[in-house]
């Protein structure tokens, strides 16, 4: 109780995060799934499945979508690793991907039947960090490649 005291009066009088980190280096790493080396699955059947805002990123996550929608955006998100995949199991539907600046991505391998996939980033790096790697397949869907969303104009 007394060393929580301790680093509770200490926290509450940082100013910075070097002030922070010097309360918490000797704490041990995270331990929780989801940061280390988890597999999520999302699922959806004629449904819409987002993945938006702050949210921690496993490092492999398989979409099942089926006749419907998937948005997953990492523009806000916790990564924790350098690589990310993402196993797409797509039939009838669409998946949209929002990667933040600077992140990169490889499609090379998905096996895609009557459908598309499209990177609408302006110039993507061919490396960058983080890096997803999308496989899987897609029946008669599509996968869209973008950006973070534009930030509205505000005068002033």
């Amino acid at each position: 109780m007394e060393e929580f005291q301790d680093r509770s009066g200490q926290a509450l009088g940082a100013r910075t995060r070097r002030e922070l980190a010097a309360i918490t280096s000797d704490l041990p790493a995270s331990d929780t799934p989801a940061a280390q080396d988890s597999v999520v699955e999302l699922r959806g059947t004629s449904s819409s499945l987002k993945r938006t805002g702050r949210w921690i990123v496993p490092r492999k996550l398989v979409l099942h979508q089926h006749k419907g929608s998937a948005e997953l955006d990492f523009t806000q998100a916790q990564i924790s690793h350098p690589v990310t995949g993402i196993e797409l199991d797509v039939s009838g539907g669409s998946v949209e991907i929002r990667l933040p600046d600077g992140a990169s991505a490889s499609t090379d391998g998905i096996e895609a039947t009557r459908s598309s996939i499209e990177d609408h980033r302006n110039n993507p790096p061919p490396s960058g960090h983080p890096h997803f790697v999308i496989t899987g397949t897609i029946q008669r869907g599509s996968l869209e490649l973008r950006g973070p969303r534009p930030r509205p104009f505000r005068k002033g």
